[in-house]
């Protein structure tokens, strides 16, 4: 598993871009740093640890977060069940959606 403290500092990011299918950053004085998106981002509104990441094992609780943190052509994976979602949910990139376990109900 990646060390937590990986990656750049607090610090000012000169330039972002895209790679290929890596995110690349500059930083002012402290390097470059890339990261490939995940390719698949899960969703489970039963997860009640303290983290929440979109990993299979700290999936977010709400279908929106995943997609605020998907990339185009990422698969969000739901976890069956009925999701209570603040604001409308709005499907705006390109991917795919599956569903485990049963029904996934969003209201």
């Amino acid at each position: 598993m990646p060390n937590p403290h990986d990656g750049p500092v607090n610090v000012e990011i000169s330039e972002l871009f895209w790679k290929g299918d890596e995110l690349v950053a500059a930083t002012f004085g402290r390097g470059m740093w890339k990261v490939r998106p995940l390719g698949v981002i899960y969703v489970d509104w039963r997860n009640t640890g303290p983290t929440f990441d979109g990993t299979l094992f700290f999936p977010f609780r709400t279908v929106q977060e995943g997609i605020d943190v998907a990339g185009n052509g990422t698969t969000i994976s739901i976890a069956s069940g009925t999701y209570d979602e603040v604001d409308p949910t709005v499907f705006f990139k390109r991917g795919s959606v599956v569903t485990t376990g049963g029904t996934v109900t969003i209201k």
